[in-house]
């Protein structure tokens, strides 16, 4: 029996109250971490007692084809403002969006790739992540 795999990402950034769909995002990388660490206190036993609730991060990774002429979105501009922005996307077949709420651009990078074409490299960092 074959596996059918089935995600489309379609995704969409809204910023300044303009929405626009994004033509040239390659891959769309999402990192939840919730850091959790040992209460070590002094005790008879020498063992911690349990782990301190961490703080949710957030990070997205997209990498980008840069067209030739006016591409979609300034990255620089967006990392250099520091304005805050929505990222949605869908996700399978079902239709499911997810969305990145104030999110703001950390670092940029340009790298190239075999085929000659150049790629950018945009890591995000979120304040929440909704799905409806």
């Amino acid at each position: 029996m074959a596996r059918e795999i089935v995600d489309i990402a379609h995704p969409e950034i809204s910023s300044s109250g303009v929405s626009k769909e994004l033509d040239t995002v390659v891959s769309l990388s999402l990192t939840e971490r919730n850091p959790k660490t040992a209460v070590k206190t002094m005790n008879r036993r020498r063992r911690a007692l349990g782990f301190t609730r961490g703080v949710k991060e957030i990070e997205i990774e997209l990498t980008v084809v840069v067209p030739f002429g006016t591409p979609d979105v300034d990255w620089d501009a967006l990392s250099d403002s520091a304005e805050e922005f929505l990222l949605s996307w869908e996700e399978g077949d079902d239709g499911r969006r997810r969305s990145a709420i104030d999110c703001v651009v950390t670092e940029t990078s340009s790298p190239f790739s075999e085929d000659g074409e150049l790629r950018k490299t945009v890591s995000l960092l979120a304040l929440d992540l909704r799905s409806e």
